[in-house]
């Protein structure tokens, strides 16, 4: 029988659970003894093929981490990171302890962790403001060997453009990665709250059939790595968030200022979407880090711009399914 959870806890898991992942997988569950809320793995929500080195994985672990502690500053808790393990993609991956205090409510924090979205279909040009730049760039300044890189040339974009075509090419190209994929795509009308529904990705009942069904039987795809070659052809910005180092502690922190950014790029009333399979293609990553003239080991790849129209969300889990 599950204990009862405080409220003020349950009311900061409810912001935690929307935490973006990679493919809505949520690969989490939440582990609530006392005061301290650990943040563990669900190993039958972990993805295979799509994530052949664990990387994507370890991102979005560091954005519920990072996600949980936003909702406290936003709550007015007190939050202690007690311990991380990155080690491997089993047990408990962080622990939070978690007290009340006099601190007041930061209702901005609480907001752009509500209308943070990630936006898959096409953008509108939009201007960039420096300031917001230098806002997602001081936001991560205290991860250590985490670094922030803005491109805007229009010219450079549709290189990047060029090659996601060539990394999503290569990914769809593979039966394994189609196979989880396409367990992971669902019909608008499906009721899971994992996954990615068709209209997420802008499709209607009709659009969502042929989408899951021509993965299945890898029909037309070509059709759709030039699809993600456009939506990243018409950003107005792209954000690259790189780390010094490749191993999961780094990929940990690398989802921590992902959150970090995306809630500035929310604030604004910019729209953002995220691109995870190409980060894996070790020609995409390489050729981005030459073009940027970094060292970094590039993790995450966003784009920006304005929203051209009201997309859906993806739907999440609640709190009762994610607790034990």
């Amino acid at each position: 029988m599950k204990q009862e959870i405080p409220s003020h806890i349950s009311e900061l898991l409810d912001y935690a659970r929307l935490a973006p992942s990679a493919h809505n997988a949520q690969p989490w569950k939440f582990i609530v003894d006392g005061n301290l809320v650990s943040i563990a793995v669900e190993l039958d929500r972990v993805l295979g093929p799509g994530d052949p080195t664990g990387r994507e994985t370890w991102l979005s672990f560091g954005i519920c981490l990072e996600a949980a502690l936003q909702a406290a500053e936003g709550l007015g808790l007190n939050a202690e990171l007690v311990s991380t393990q990155t080690s491997s993609l089993q047990g408990t991956i962080a622990v939070l302890k978690i007290t009340t205090s006099n601190k007041p409510e930061q209702p901005a924090i609480l907001s752009a962790l509500k209308k943070r979205h990630t936006y898959r279909e096409k953008m509108q040009p939009a201007e960039v403001p420096q300031s917001l730049i230098a806002q997602c760039q001081q936001a991560v300044a205290d991860l250590e060997g985490v670094n922030v890189h803005f491109m805007q040339d229009e010219a450079s974009i549709r290189r990047v453009g060029e090659y996601t075509f060539k990394a999503m090419s290569l990914a769809l190209s593979s039966p394994d990665f189609r196979k989880e994929l396409y367990h992971l795509v669902h019909y608008n009308w499906s009721p899971s709250r994992t996954g990615m529904h068709g209209y997420t990705l802008g499709e209607g009942m009709i659009g969502s059939i042929f989408g899951k069904l021509s993965i299945k039987m890898g029909i037309g795809l070509p059709l759709k790595a030039r699809h993600d070659q456009q939506r990243v052809n018409d950003a107005s910005a792209l954000v690259f968030i790189g780390t010094t180092g490749d191993v999961p502690s780094f990929w940990l922190q690398a989802g921590r200022a992902y959150l970090r950014v995306a809630l500035k790029i929310a604030d604004s009333g910019l729209a953002q979407c995220t691109l995870a399979a190409p980060v894996e293609a070790a020609s995409f990553h390489e050729d981005i880090e030459k073009m940027l003239g970094t060292s970094d080991r590039l993790q995450s790849m966003l784009r920006i711009g304005k929203p051209a129209h009201f997309v859906r969300s993806s739907p999440r889990l609640e709190v009762e399914e994610l607790t034990t």
